[in-house]
């Protein structure tokens, strides 16, 4: 008999030990459920600041590499690092420049101006209007990465590729992009925010759950709300003395005086309806001027079934 071997090529094995440990943001559950609240949130944050109405909408998250200080692009772009304590490294966030016009103009209450967008050079004021934007960009952002990690960023400068190439240094780094479309009502206006893939791999397995859905907590004030308001339905109430089925010709005699004979006594139980169900047997009395019942028994639907096709 002959030895068969299963050889494998090193190589082959480290590229598929690297892919099977590779972070792709396609296969991280929980962060599409983050990166919808984060818009959600953001949104809410930004009507607060905002006069006119500014729309935030979530596009894609992919790993990349650092921005390329030779891409001509970045040339217009609103660039700045990103920092924090929990950073290895630091981060970014890039801007298309029409990003400027549209929060310069909706938070001063007026129309961006697509002709503006593309000529102007971002002035002081500009700017401190974006990093106010900024800010609840990454306020938000800490908000809703809280249940993985709780940290906090701050925007450095703004300026050119170059410049952020020189703080990001040579040590090559990858980066998860969030990208969002900001929109004003025709005007839109890309931005996105890099965080480090460093900080977010430790988090893994936190980031491939699938989130639990809250449960809704029941409102005891409506809930009594709602069965005060419903015991105060009107429901139709029958006492039926008696039911006798007689033959038509008996009812074609029937004259003003004449008497009919129950098959009731004084002493027996009456069936006692709501809404046509038979619920109660009740006995019949008197209380000075008024017939009264009293309730003796419940009806048991099942039984009185059962009675009936047996008395067939």
């Amino acid at each position: 008999m002959s030895e068969t071997a299963i050889a494998s090529d090193p190589a082959e094995i480290h590229a598929r030990l690297k892919s099977a440990t590779e972070l792709d943001p396609a296969r991280l559950p929980r962060l599409e459920h983050i990166c919808a609240d984060w818009t959600e949130e953001l949104s809410a944050r930004l009507r607060e600041l905002a006069p006119g109405v500014i729309e935030i909408e979530y596009q894609q998250c992919e790993v990349e590499d650092a921005p390329d200080p030779e891409d001509a692009e970045l040339a217009k772009a609103v660039i700045a690092p990103l920092l924090s304590n929990s950073f290895s490294r630091p981060s970014f966030v890039l801007a298309d420049r029409k990003v400027v016009e549209l929060v310069v103009a909706t938070f001063l209450g007026c129309e961006p101006s697509a002709d503006l967008a593309q000529s102007r050079e971002p002035t002081a004021l500009d700017q401190h209007f974006v990093r106010l934007f900024f800010a609840k960009v990454l306020e938000t952002a800490a908000k809703v990465f809280r249940p993985m990690a709780a940290f906090e960023m701050s925007l450095g400068s703004f300026g050119t590729a170059a410049d952020l190439a020189e703080t990001l240094g040579e040590e090559a780094e990858r980066y998860f992009v969030f990208r969002f479309e900001m929109t004003a009502g025709d005007f839109q206006a890309p931005f996105a925010l890099a965080l480090p893939k460093s900080f977010l791999s430790p988090h893994r397995r936190f980031l491939s759950g699938t989130p639990q859905k809250p449960e809704m907590a029941s409102d005891e004030a409506w809930k009594k709300g709602i069965e005060a308001s419903f015991a105060q339905s009107d429901l139709k109430i029958e006492a039926v003395l008696c039911k006798k089925n007689i033959p038509l010709s008996q009812v074609a005699r029937f004259r003003v005086g004449a008497t009919i004979e129950l098959d009731v006594g004084l002493t027996s139980l009456i069936p006692l309806e709501c809404e046509d169900r038979p619920m109660f047997r009740a006995q019949v009395g008197r209380s000075r001027e008024s017939y009264v019942v009293r309730i003796e028994e419940r009806i048991d639907p099942a039984q009185e079934f059962i009675d009936d096709i047996l008395s067939d």
